[in-house]
C-alpha cells in the first residue's frame, strides 16, 4: 500500500483549491528529530491561509512533542512555513491523549488546531482487502493456546517485557506461538531501567532484572527479521492454530487512546483477543462498532489504571483459559464464532463509512472558526463522497 494515498488525495480533492501547504510526516527514526516531514503538494503561493501536518501514522510520544519546533534540515521547510507568529497550522492525530493536548498549545507556543480520525483503520482496510477475497472460516480445532507478536521492545513498550515475564514464568510460553526479539542484554537492561522512571516500580524493574537470561532470549513464529512491511501481512495459519489472539499494542501508557494495524489482525483472522494496550482502548475500539468477549471473561482489565495490574489482568485471563480442557476451550471457540464474524463483516462493510465521516465531520469542526472558515463544507462533502467511493 502506498501510505500517503490518502494524503494525495487530500491535496488534490480538497486543500488544492485553497492557499494551504500540505506536509506529511515521512518516516520514523530512533533519534532526533524522529519523525521527517516531507511535502505532499507542490503549488507556489504569494498568500496562503495556513499550513496542513498530517501526523497520524505514529503515536506522540512526550519525548517526541518538540519534534516540531527542532530547527534542522529535515524541518526546515515546515518549520520556515509554520512557526511565523500569525501562522496558521492545522494536524492531523490518530490518537486521543495528553501528548495531542500537550502539543495543541506548545507548538512554537501557541494554539494549533487538531483534527482525529481513526487513520490505521483506513489502513487496514487497504492492506488487508487481499483477505477480503479468501474464504476464511472459524476453525473448530487449535494446536496452541495463544498467539502472541512482541517482535519490538524499547522503554516505551515494557508491557511486551512484563507480559513475556509472566508467560515464561508459569510455563505457558510453551503453550502459544510467541515472536519476541530482544536487543542484546546490555541494551535490555537500559530498557527496563528507563522504562522505570516512565511507567514502572523499581520492584518491577528488580524481578525483571532478575530474569534478565530469561528475558534476553529471542521467540519467533514466523522470521528472525521482522521489518515494517510485516504491518500489511496476516498469517492466517498462524493465527488460526491457536485458540485466542493476544495483541500486544504500540502503546501502553497515560490512557493513550491509539490502536494500529495490530488489533485487526484477529479480526481478519476471526478470532477472540485480549487486548494489551492502554487503559480504554478496549471500550474506543467497541465504540467503532466492534464486538469483544466480556460473555466469556472479564473484560474490566480495560478499566485498571496501574500499567503493571493491567498486563498481569490479561495474563490471568489467558492462565484461566489455560486451565480449561481442550474439548473445552473448543466450545468456548464455537461460542465466540457470532462475535468474530460480526468483527469481520463490520471491518470490511461498515468501517470505511464510520471513519471516513469521522475525518469529515471532525474537519467541519474546525473549519467553524477562524482563518479556516473559508472551506467550504460543500468542498468537504466531496471529499467525503470520494474518499467513500
Amino acid at each position: 500500500m502506498n501510505l500517503h494515498y490518502l494524503y494525495n488525495k487530500f491535496a488534490k480533492e480538497l486543500f488544492d483549491q485553497y492557499p494551504i501547504r500540505v506536509f506529511k510526516t515521512n518516516d520514523f527514526t530512533n533519534e532526533p528529530p524522529y519523525y521527517l516531514i516531507d511535502r505532499v503538494d507542490s503549488k507556489k503561493y504569494n498568500a496562503y491561509m495556513g499550513n496542513i501536518l498530517f501526523s497520524d501514522q505514529e503515536p506522540i510520544y512526550p519525548d517526541l512533542v518538540p519534534w516540531l519546533r527542532q530547527r534542522d534540515g529535515y524541518h526546515s521547510e515546515w518549520l520556515e512555513l509554520s512557526s511565523g507568529p500569525m501562522t496558521n497550522n492545522l494536524i492531523f492525530v490518530s490518537e486521543k491523549s495528553k501528548e495531542v493536548e500537550d502539543m495543541r498549545s506548545s507548538i512554537h507556543g501557541r494554539y494549533e488546531k487538531v483534527v482525529y480520525y481513526f487513520y490505521h483503520a483506513l489502513a487496514c482496510l487497504d492492506n488487508y482487502r487481499e483477505y477480503w477475497k479468501q474464504d476464511i472460516k472459524v476453525p473448530d480445532q487449535h494446536r496452541y493456546l495463544f498467539i502472541c507478536y512482541q517482535n519490538v521492545l524499547n522503554s516505551f513498550r515494557w508491557h511486551r517485557v512484563r507480559f513475556q515475564q509472566r508467560l515464561l514464568e508459569s510455563g505457558l510460553i510453551d503453550r502459544g506461538l510467541v515472536s519476541y526479539f530482544p536487543p542484546e542484554q546490555s541494551r535490555l537492561e537500559e530498557i527496563i531501567k528507563l522504562s522505570t522512571l516512565r511507567h514502572h516500580s523499581t520492584e518491577a524493574e528488580a524481578q525483571a532484572l532478575e530474569a534478565i537470561d530469561a528475558l534476553g532470549k529471542s521467540y519467533q513464529i514466523d522470521t528472525d527479521s521482522p521489518n515494517g512491511n510485516m504491518s500489511t501481512y496476516i498469517d492466517i495459519e498462524s493465527c488460526q492454530s491457536a485458540l485466542i489472539h493476544v495483541v500486544s499494542e504500540t502503546c501502553f501508557y497515560n490512557g493513550k487512546l491509539h490502536l494500529t494495524e495490530k488489533i485487526f489482525k484477529p479480526i481478519v483472522a476471526k478470532q477472540p483477543f485480549l487486548l494489551l494496550a492502554a487503559k480504554g482502548n478496549l471500550a474506543y475500539f467497541k465504540s467503532y462498532g466492534f464486538k469483544t468477549f466480556s460473555d466469556f471473561w472479564d473484560e474490566s482489565y480495560d478499566d485498571i489504571e496501574d500499567d503493571n495490574e493491567r498486563v498481569d489482568a490479561v495474563f490471568n485471563i489467558l492462565h484461566k483459559l489455560s486451565q480449561l480442557s481442550y474439548e473445552q476451550q473448543c466450545e468456548l471457540r464455537k461460542a465466540t464464532q457470532e462475535i468474530v464474524e460480526h468483527n469481520w463483516y463490520h471491518f470490511y462493510y461498515e468501517l470505511k463509512g464510520i471513519v471516513i465521516d469521522e475525518l469529515t465531520d471532525n474537519l467541519k469542526t474546525v473549519t467553524r472558526a477562524g482563518v479556516w472558515q473559508n472551506i467550504k463544507t460543500h468542498d468537504i462533502d466531496r471529499l467525503n463522497y470520494i474518499l467513500k467511493f
